[in-house]
């Protein structure tokens, strides 16, 4: 089972199977939340950016690029990063996402893209980069 047909290995030849994944709208992540509560849980509701975001334990490349965001952030204060090593689970998640003016998802590789799904889920306007699973989730594109 593969979600895309980019990455069926070659000599396969019809014995796989295309499954796009999904969230579970009842997860705690994806259900509505008030905008009080929202509020509550971001506890910035003047941000001007948010970066929201699970690092992979796993992934030292990922570590790279998030000490090299929070480096080139330099303490400014429109700019709040947020991961899930300081407190950031399923539920603060749900509140940044929906509560978002914007949702960016600017992959330059990406698998399918749950992030993308979350936020059309929760009716949020979408930024997304062109590659993977976005451009099969995003049907209205804007021109640049």
């Amino acid at each position: 089972m593969f979600h895309l047909d980019q990455y069926v290995p070659e000599g396969l030849d019809g014995r796989s199977h295309l499954i796009p994944p999904a969230i579970d709208p009842l997860a705690p992540k994806n259900t509505a939340s008030s905008t009080d509560d929202a509020v509550y849980i971001r506890g910035h509701p003047e941000v001007q950016l948010a970066l929201v975001g699970s690092i992979a334990t796993d992934d030292p490349e990922g570590w790279d690029y998030f000490n090299a965001t929070v480096a080139h952030a330099d303490g400014d204060p429109d700019i709040h990063i947020y991961d899930n090593f300081n407190d950031v689970g399923s539920i603060e998640v749900n509140a940044f996402q929906s509560h978002a003016d914007v949702v960016i998802q600017m992959s330059i590789r990406e698998g399918f893209g749950l992030t993308v799904t979350e936020a059309l889920w929760k009716a949020r306007p979408l930024i997304g980069g062109d590659v993977g699973g976005i451009p099969l989730q995003v049907t209205e594109l804007a021109a640049g």
